[in-house]
Formats: structure tokens, C-alpha cells, sequence
């Protein structure tokens, strides 16, 4: 029209919907279920879509899902709708479909585009998508590729203006509401959001102003954050805004350097002013004492002297008292000087790895029965935490020479060592003492596993011989002769074969129960073997091929040609395939190679990290699904273990890393081993720490230190994923709890949303994702019960008698589970999606407060509605007082409202200037507090709904408030990065400081002593003592991870022994805490009940305790 080739395309009618939706589908041989209840699904898929124009896009989505969920039925289903969270849902399963498929430096850069996508609303908080220039979106090469990807999967939609520019914006609302990594994203990202929406406000006004300096940034925080954003994230602020950054500093240093030079003149002045006035006192003091002498030459009487010696005594007396007071403070302040010392000393031994040592040094300097009265001191309470919250070490186990290898015993109750000394140990792993030592060999024992029953024990050494051994006794059994060098041995996987080879020696298979040679191979040079997983097959390593061998008469099956001399051989789990890993210190000029062994063929080859020398270990996981590769320089890849593609690069790889390496050192192994489940790797380095990784999400979950020289050999036990064994040069075996002594880690397949303790904190009840709920024994974290829901579960609650839990979707249904038995007792739903739910106090009733802002009380026996509630959704929950009668809720308004809980309101709560976003009522019930977008918080009269107190200093928005257990302290935790501690009487007591960005939860102990606040900003937990308002451990830091977003969250047991942790990975911390100082260094002697050695007590100037011997030298 007007003469433009335009044409106006309006939205698609109600029955042109449902021909997209019915003719592809009868095209395809679909049909779509029909329910009694809610009618065709076909029909509820047309209402929705119609009744929103702009959410073509996620009919497509949900149609496209619900058709790869049909399978072989051709039938489209409404319970794939709901597991689907319906129109809006599906937008979330292709978001994640499409980006999982992206090369990880590509995912990297989601959060930066979604930021350019995004902007925050000033008035509400509200995040909402905003369209920005292609140039300014896909700034680099991976935000290119991500966008590009997102473009072509109509996530996003790119459109062009009249000028030629090119503008990008999210398809739907939706994808940020309803896809979690989005939201995660997004919520970690709110105060950066809300800082460049801010500052573009202020940037556009001044540039309206025509430069208006008066408009510039104050000097304080909003300065400070200008500056941090342009220093941070300078690629991601409008060029306008950057100038108005740039001309507010510099308006502030010309500011700062007249207030400097006005300073110095006042200094000056001053300064003449106490030169003058000391110059007074000193002519008044002359004159003074001039006076007195004339005054002493003329006293000569005898009562003056009398009274002058009655006073001089006195005088006498009185520094006498003084000095021994003035000799107990000396004392005092170097015993406080000794054990800040010793704190410090602690700090720097759990960081160095030697946490046994770190956990001594602080119970040195805290009170003990035998020395009770050392003083408290804050310093080393915090140490001891550091130091337990470090501790992994298990047991040390001391073979007296460096450890080659150590292997569990099938059931995990026993550790085989073997040592350059000549030979090798059993170990009882619960008393960590040596039980049997075999003695026999001639040379370094290389290695030592149990047999398949644990009855037996083989040993391998560079004296050319294998060995069989009674497990139990000792005995030597057998010698297997002749090896040469690098000698391999290992049992079959029924243990009645064994199979050896070695450098210039065939391979042999012996009978393990006669010791009897069965057959040779002949070789010129076969260095490793290795059996399939069946045991009919065995593999072979020479100079120039892999050979495949029928374990039954000795035939030779398979022969692959390869380019490089194996040292590491392995069959895939089902047998099809096998890994060949290159020669110990040569391996930085080879790679691995994946084999096919029906074919003989090269499937691909691994190629080894970045570094310029390294060694490789190479292993299948336990399902065969993925094949690791380990390198030298502590970094590991992961790749595909059918395919052989790339899939994961773990940790980062440095080009030209060449580490020092001891000669004895150039041939050894550096292997990985996988826990059971195949979820997590463990890998060790040359000179570095051993490393722990989530292989799912290629993200580091922790390291652990403590062994000083290279760790050779490690594996997990076969019975505890927890458990792992290392051996190392340095003369010991170790074993370790990978969770470390207060932490138990409970792993998820998605993201959890709750984790709720039950109030006999017994048990802990965690979910999300995965449409289940998890129910936990808290002091093992053995998974008792799993509750399917078939929806993504957002809320959780326990019964007041813990008997049942009450689950509740973001599709609005709410289930009622028997604890003991895990079956459903009572389920109802409403059209609105469910965000929180609270049983009352009798547990006979459940609140349920829903998105769409409206409250439901139910009986939680018959599911039978007893009263409605208009609420809002600005809280994040309906909040229930302790007696169950009333419920706190917030409207747009800035008023909060007492309400009965049939739904009567009793109250109104008036005196914020902004929306309320946090409310909780004292245990009693009599006060109920609420904090605000005003910045403040306030505590109001339940029974006059008349504000008592109204608590300012913060200088963000109150996220959390919370009352102590006693009522007479609230808790208020706030965007500004602070919680603070009030009197309810409206004097701030303590600044809890330390988070470096907004607070989402925070809440007092049981005992009211300690405070625990939580940011998913920054990524941490922290635990305070609330007296001091002194922080005393960080209980969760992922900031040595690669960090996936996600909430992050804390939470006392009722007992307030332990912390229950929400982060954005897969897993739910439970972290044990305690109630006073002294149940803290008792759990710590439980640890570790060894005192300093004589040599570490020198080491660390303490004095000697003759009763422990001395340090010789």
C-alpha cells in the first residue's frame, strides 16, 4: 500500500490454527488423544494459541516435541503436554536440544548474548527481552555461531529497519521465562541488568540536559558501579553511557584533587597552629617547675616529710599492683599472639594440602580439657573450619618406599600396595594398619591386584616375574617366570586365568588355580595386555601392532598395524572396540587411536592435550560411552567412545608447557579412573593436584591436595563413588573422601529447585528436573526413596510429624506422598502454575500460593478445597504463621495484608514506598516483618497491624528478612551484598559483610548464635557468628569451578546441625556445622586423633612433649 511492496500480514484466525495443527498431523498418520476431562488435545493446543497471536512459535516447538515423544504409538499425548509445561514449556526442551549441540566455547557465550537481549525494569525488577543490533549481539566469533544457531532454530528472530540495520530479538517472552538456563542467566545477571538500565536512564537524561554536570554520577556507590561496569564488561554499555561513566570520574578525581589540596592547607594550618601551642606549653611547664623547686628549698619541716613518705609508700604499693596487672596483659597478649600465629600457620597448611597438620594447629590454640584455659580465640575457630572444610584424607597408608599402584579388593574393605622396595602390602582400610606384607620379589614391585573373589592377590615386578598370593596369609603360591621389563600381569575377569607379558618376553596365560602355564603367544617385544570384558578374548602390544587372541587355543583373531609402540591397552566393555595409548614420554609426539576390532580398522585418533610433552593414560568408561585421555599437564579430554569425536576439553590446556621431570619418572603412566556411575573423573598431574570433574558437565568439582611427589596410580572403590585410592612417589597410599569431612555431595541428573530437611532432621527431600523428588538419609547420603511426579517439581514441604511431603509443579499440580512406603496418597491441580507450598501447623491442611498471585488452602487428607485466597505473586511464597491462622501476603500496592487463612483480611500493612519482596513472622507470632524495593525493612503489631520499627541502611533492595529464635533480633539480607542484624527494637547491631554481590537467602541457627546467607551472585554460602558479626567459613565456593549458572541457596536443619546447599550444578550439599566452639574441635579430634609428631610440633616452634619422644637431628 501507499506505493510501498508491502502487505499487511494479520494474525492467523482460530480455524486457521487448527489447520496447522490437524493437517500435518493427519499427513503423518498422527492422531492426538482425547480426554473425558479436558476434551482433544488438538483443541486445547488451537485455544491456546489462539488466544496469543505471538506464540506461533511455540506451537511449533510443542508440535515438533510432542511428535519425538510419540514413538511407534503415533499418538499425541496429554501427559507429554504437561511433562512438556505445555505451549510455553516445549520452548525450553529445543532451547536446550539446540545448544548442547554447540561446541562449548560457543555455549560460553550464551550469558553475553542473553544479557544484550535482556534489560531490567527500574520501577519492578522485572527482566523483559529487548531488542539490540546484530553487530552489538554477536560481537565475537562464538557469539556469532551461538546467535547464527539460535536464529536458524527461530529462538530468536532477526528483523531489519528502514536504515538497513540489522536488529535481533527473542522469538517469545517465554524462552525467559520458562527455559531455566535462561533463567538462571538472567537472575545472575539482575544487578548488571538493572545497573546498565539504570545508567542509561541517567546517560540519556544528561545528554538531554545538553552535559548538565549537576546529572554527572554522585560520588559512592552509584560511581563505584559505574566504574566496575565499564571496566568488567566494557564490549557489553552503549558508547553514550561509557562517555557518561568516563566524564562522572573524571568530574570526581577533579573533585577528589580540589578537596585534596583544601586537605593540605587545613593540614598545614593545623599544623602551625600545634607548633605555636606547643611552644606555649613547654615556656608555662619551665616556668611551672621553677616554681616548684623554690617551693621544695624552702619545705624543710619534719610532718611535710612524713606525709611525703606515707605517700611514697602508698605510691609503692600502687605500682606494685600495677605491674602485676601490667605483667598479666604481657602475658595475655603474647599467649594471644602464639595462637594467632599458630592460626595463621593453620591456614597456610590446609592450602599447602596438609590438612591433618592444618586441623592440629588449630585445636593448638583453642581451649582443651587438658589446657582449659587457653583464651577463645575467633581466629582459630575460623581456621579449624577451613582446615576441616579442606580435609579429604581418609588414611595414609606407609609401605616405607614409592607406591607403583594400589587396587581395592572387590568388596572395598582392603588395599593392595606395590612398592620400589621390593614389595607389596595389604591394608585394612577401617584401622588403615598393614596386615600381610608379601615378600619374595627381587625388584620394584610395578603392580599388585586382588583376584575377582579377593581370595588372591597377583604382583608383577622388574625382576621378570609374576607372583600369586594367598590374600589372607601371605603365602607366596606361584611365580610366573619369565616377564622381562615393564611387566604386565592380570587376572581374567573369573579369575582363573592370568595373563602376562613383558619388554623381549611372550604373553602367557597361566592357570591361576595350579599355576601352570596354559599357552604362549610368541612376540618379539610385547609390553601390555589386556583381557575383553568377557574373558574369551585377550589384546597384546607390540612394537608395531595390536594383536587379538582367542583366550580358548591361542589364535590369532585380529592384527592391526600402528604407527607408535602402545603402552596402554583396553577393551571397550562390550568387546566391539579397544583403546591403544602411545609410550610414556614419547607420547607428546604420538596420539591414542580407537580401533574397531570386528573390522581391524582406525576408528579415529585422540589426540593428546596442547602441551609440548606429556604423558597419556587413556581409559573406557565403565558403560563404554565415553573414552578419557589424561595428560601430563593435569588436563584430560573427553571424547566419544564409539565415535572417537571430541566431546570435552577438561581444564586448561597451555600450548608450550614443559614441567620438569625426573628421570625415574619419563616411563610411568598417568592414568584416570571413573567413578562407577561414569559421572565424575578423577585425574592427577605431574607436579599439581589431583583433580575431580564432572564428566557430564565438563566442569572441575574440586581438587584435592596433600601428596608430594607424583601420584602414578588412582581409582575409586568399588563400593563407594566417594571413596578414591591414589599411590604416589612420594612413599605413600592414600585414601580420600572426595567430599571432604563435613560436606556429603548428593547428585542429581538435572538441577535441583528445593532441598527441604525434614523436622526430625532425619531426612532431607530434594528435586526439580527430573519430575522426582529425592528423599535422603542425612547422615549417610544414601537415597532412601524416589517420588515420581511425571512434572518438574518447584516446591517441596514435610508434614509437621515428617510422615508425608507434599510436592508441587509449575503445571499446577500438587501431590501427597506416605514417606515409609513413597505412595501417592492425595493429588489435585489448578490451571495456574504452583511456586510455593507450606503444611499448617496441624498438618491437616496445606497452603499452595500459585503464580497467577492467588492462594489455596486444602485438606491434605481429602485434597478437598477449603478456602481461596487473593494474594499476589510478589512474594515468593504465601507466608504461614507458626500457629497456622494467618497468612501474610503482598499486592502492586506496597501494602502487605493480613489474611485468616479462609481467606479474611484483618490487617493492612501501609508505610513502604515500593513493592514488598520478602515477609516472615517471630516464632510466637505476635510481630511480622517485611522488607522492601524501598530499601528498608519493617516490623509490624500482628494484632494492631501498626508498623513498630523501620529498619533503614540498606542501599539495595531487602531480599530476606528473618527473626532469631528468641525474637529479639531480625535478619535482614538485601541486593546490596549485606545482611544486617537488628534489635527488634530498630538498632542496627551487626553488618554481616563479605558476599561480593546480592544476597538470596540468609537465616539465623537454631540457637540463634550463627547466621548462614547464600548468593548466587557470587557464587558462595557463608556462615557468621551473629554476636561478632564476624564471618567464619565459606561452606560452598564454586569459584574454582567452571561454573554453570544457577540459584544458589542455604538452609539450616531444625537441629542446625547442617546446611543444606543449592547450586547451579547437579548436586545438593548437605554441610555438617556446629553449635558451639567446643563441639567444633571435638568433631575435629574425632578426624584426626593424632597428635603433632615431635618434627611437625619443631617445624611449627611449638614446644617438645617429652611423652611423644622427640625429633631426632
Amino acid at each position: 500500500k501507499d506505493g510501498l511492496a508491502s502487505y499487511e500480514l494479520l494474525p492467523p484466525t482460530g480455524p486457521e490454527i487448527a489447520q496447522m495443527i490437524r493437517e500435518p498431523a493427519v499427513v503423518a498418520g498422527l492422531r492426538f488423544e482425547e480426554s473425558a476431562e479436558l476434551g482433544r488435545l488438538d483443541d486445547v493446543l488451537q485455544a491456546a494459541a489462539t488466544a496469543d497471536p505471538g506464540s506461533l512459535p511455540l506451537l511449533q516447538f510443542v508440535l515438533d516435541a510432542l511428535y519425538q515423544a510419540s514413538g511407534d504409538r503415533r499418538v499425541l499425548t496429554f501427559a507429554h503436554y504437561r511433562a512438556l509445561g505445555g505451549l510455553e514449556g516445549a520452548i525450553a526442551r529445543r532451547a536446550d536440544e539446540v545448544v548442547d549441540l554447540l561446541a562449548p566455547e560457543i555455549q560460553e557465550a550464551l550469558p553475553a548474548v542473553l544479557r544484550a537481549l535482556t534489560t531490567a525494569s527500574l520501577g519492578d525488577e522485572t527482566v523483559t527481552a529487548s531488542p539490540a543490533l546484530y553487530s552489538e549481539v554477536a560481537g565475537t566469533a562464538a557469539r556469532s555461531a551461538l546467535v547464527r544457531a539460535l536464529i536458524d532454530a527461530r529462538l530468536l528472530v532477526s528483523d531489519q529497519d528502514a536504515g538497513g540495520h540489522v536488529f535481533v530479538r527473542v522469538a517469545h517472552e517465554a524462552l525467559l521465562r520458562r527455559w531455566p538456563r535462561a533463567g538462571d542467566i538472567v537472575n545472575a545477571n539482575r544487578n548488571f541488568l538493572e545497573t546498565r538500565e539504570r545508567l542509561r536512564a541517567d546517560a540519556h537524561r544528561w545528554h538531554l540536559e545538553n552535559r548538565n554536570r549537576e546529572l554527572l554520577l554522585p560520588s559512592g556507590k552509584r560511581l563505584a558501579e559505574g566504574e566496575e561496569l565499564m571496566l568488567s564488561r566494557r564490549e557489553e554499555v552503549d558508547d553514550a553511557v561509557l562517555e557518561y561513566i568516563e566524564e562522572s570520574l573524571r568530574a570526581h578525581r577533579q573533585k577528589e584533587e580540589k578537596d585534596r589540596q583544601a586537605e593540605l592547607a587545613l593540614v598545614a594550618a593545623a599544623e602551625e597552629a600545634k607548633r605555636e601551642r606547643l611552644e606555649r606549653e613547654a615556656e608555662r611547664r619551665s616556668l611551672a617547675a621553677a616554681a616548684a623547686n623554690r617551693l621544695a628549698r624552702r619545705t624543710r619541716n619534719a610532718a611535710v616529710v612524713a606525709i611525703m613518705l606515707a605517700l611514697m609508700a602508698g605510691a609503692g604499693a600502687l605500682v606494685a599492683f600495677k605491674a602485676r596487672e601490667e605483667a598479666r596483659g604481657q602475658r595475655d597478649e603474647a599467649l594471644r599472639n602464639q595462637f594467632l600465629s599458630l592460626s595463621f600457620l593453620s591456614e597456610r597448611s590446609a592450602a599447602a594440602g596438609n590438612t591433618e597438620a592444618a586441623i592440629r594447629l588449630a585445636l593448638e590454640a583453642l581451649p582443651s580439657k587438658e589446657q582449659p584455659e587457653r583464651p577463645y580465640l575467633f581466629e582459630a575457630e575460623a581456621a579449624l573450619y577451613k582446615a576441616l572444610l579442606a580435609h579429604r584424607q581418609i588414611k595414609i597408608l606407609r609401605p616405607g618406599a614409592s607406591v607403583a599402584h594400589a587396587a581395592f579388593n572387590p568388596t572395598g574393605d582392603r588395599v593392595v600396595t606395590a612398592s620400589y622396595d621390593k614389595t607389596a602390602a595389604v591394608w585394612d582400610i577401617a584401622t588403615g594398619t598393614e596386615t600381610v606384607i608379601l615378600k619374595g620379589h627381587d625388584g620394584a614391585v610395578e603392580r599388585a591386584e586382588f583376584s575377582p573373589d579377593g581370595s588372591r592377590i597377583l604382583t608383577a615386578a622388574r625382576d621378570g616375574t609374576a607372583r600369586l598370593w594367598d590374600a589372607v596369609s601371605g603365602e607366596q603360591l606361584y611365580i610366573l617366570r619369565p616377564l622381562g621389563n615393564y611387566p604386565t600381569a592380570i587376572f581374567s575377569p573369573d579369575g582363573t586365568r592370568v595373563l602376562t607379558a613383558g619388554e623381549n618376553s611372550d604373553a602367557t596365560l597361566w592357570d591361576a588355580r595350579t599355576g601352570r602355564k596354559v599357552l604362549d603367544v610368541s612376540s618379539d617385544a610385547y609390553t601390555r595386555a589386556a583381557f575383553s570384558s568377557d574373558g574369551h578374548s585377550f589384546a597384546t602390544a607390540g612394537k608395531h601392532f595390536v594383536s587379538i587372541w582367542n583366550t580358548a587355543d591361542g589364535a590369532l583373531t585380529q592384527s592391526i598395524r600402528v604407527t607408535s609402540w602402545p603402552y596402554t591397552l583396553a577393551f571397550s566393555p562390550d568387546g566391539s572396540r579397544m583403546v591403544a595409548g602411545p609410550w610414556g614420554w614419547h607420547s607428546h609426539r604420538d596420539t591414542s587411536s580407537l580401533f574397531d576390532l570386528s573390522k581391524g580398522t582406525e576408528i579415529a585418533k585422540l589426540a593428546g592435550s596442547k602441551s609440548d610433552t606429556q604423558l597419556n593414560g587413556v581409559i573406557f568408561s565403565h558403560g563404554g560411552q565415553r573414552i578419557a585421555t589424561v595428560s601430563l599437564d593435569g588436563t584430560a579430554r573427553i571424547w566419544d567412545g564409539t565415535l572417537g569425536t571430541l566431546d570435552e576439553v577438561l581444564g586448561q590446556e597451555v600450548s608450550g608447557l614443559k614441567p620438569e621431570i625426573d628421570t625415574d619418572e619419563r616411563d610411568v603412566e598417568m592414568n584416570g579412573a571413573f567413578t562407577q556411575d561414569d559421572r565424575f573423573l578423577a585425574t592427577a598431574s605431574i607436579n599439581g593436584p589431583i583433580r575431580i570433574w564432572d564428566a557430564e558437565r565438563a566442569s572441575l568439582v574440586t581438587t584435592i591436595a596433600g601428596h608430594e611427589s607424583l601420584v602414578e596410580h588412582l581409582e575409586f572403590s568399588p563400593v563407594d563413588s566417594n571413596i578414591l585410592l591414589t599411590a604416589s612417589h612420594d612413599g605413600t597410599a592414600r585414601l580420600w573422601d572426595v567430599d571432604g569431612a563435613l560436606t556429603t555431595s548428593l547428585s542429581h541428573e538435572y538441577r535441583p529447585t528445593f532441598a527441604v530437611f525434614s523436622p526430625d532432621n532425619v531426612h532431607l527431600l530434594t528435586g526439580g528436573g527430573d519430575s522426582a523428588a529425592h528423599l535422603w538419609d542425612v547422615v549417610s547420603g544414601r537415597e532412601i526413596i524416589r517420588l515420581d511426579t511425571h512434572e518438574i517439581i518447584q516446591s517441596a514441604s514435610f508434614s509437621p510429624d515428617w510422615r508425608r511431603v507434599a510436592t508441587a509443579s509449575l503445571e499446577g499440580v500438587v501431590r501427597i506422598f506416605d514417606v515409609a512406603t513413597g505412595h501417592e496418597t492425595a493429588q489435585f491441580r489448578s490451571d495456574a502454575g504452583l511456586i510455593k507450598i507450606q503444611f499448617g501447623r496441624d498438618g491437616k491442611s496445606l497452603v499452595c500460593a500459585w503464580i497467577n498471585g492467588t492462594a489455596q488452602l486444602w485438606d491434605a487428607t481429602t485434597g478437598t478445597e477449603l478456602a481461596a485466597i487473593n494474594t499476589s505473586s510478589n512474594l515468593p511464597q504465601a507466608i504461614l504463621s507458626p500457629d497456622g491462622r494467618l497468612i501474610l501476603s503482598a499486592r502492586e500496592d506496597n501494602v502487605g495484608h493480613l489474611m485468616t487463612t479462609s481467606g479474611v483480611e484483618l490487617r493492612a500493612l501501609v508505610g513502604h514506598q515500593d513493592r514488598i519482596t520478602a515477609g516472615a513472622f517471630n516464632p510466637h507470632g505476635q510481630l511480622v516483618a517485611t522488607g522492601s524495593l524501598d530499601h528498608t525493612a519493617r516490623i509490624w503489631s500482628t494484632t494492631e497491624g501498626t508498623s513498630v520499627r523501620t529498619l533503614e541502611g540498606h542501599t539495595g533492595a531487602v531480599t530476606v528478612v528473618a527473626f532469631s529464635p528468641d525474637s529479639q533480633s531480625l535478619l535482614t539480607a538485601s541486593r546490596d551484598g549485606t545482611a544486617r542484624i537488628w534489635s527488634v527494637s530498630g538498632d542496627l547491631e551487626k553488618v554481616l559483610r563479605g558476599h561480593s554481590g546480592a544476597l538470596d537467602s540468609a537465616e539465623f541457627s537454631p540457637n540463634g548464635l550463627y547466621v548462614v546467607t547464600a548468593s548466587t551472585e557470587d557464587r558462595t554460602v557463608r556462615l557468621w557468628a551473629a554476636q561478632s558479626g564476624r564471618q567464619i567459613a565459606v561452606l560452598g565456593s564454586l569459584h574454582e569451578a567452571t561454573f554453570q549458572p544457577g540459584f544458589t541457596r542455604a538452609a539450616f536443619s531444625a537441629d542446625g546441625t547442617h546446611v543444606a546447599i543449592i547450586s547451579g550444578e547437579q548436586t545438593v550439599s548437605i554441610v555438617r556445622v556446629f553449635q558451639t566452639p567446643k563441639e567444633l574441635a571435638e568433631f575435629a579430634r574425632r578426624t584426626v586423633p593424632r597428635e603433632l609428631t615431635p618434627c611437625e610440633r619443631r617445624s611449627f616452634f611449638l614446644p617438645e612433649v617429652p611423652a611423644n619422644g622427640t625429633c631426632p637431628g
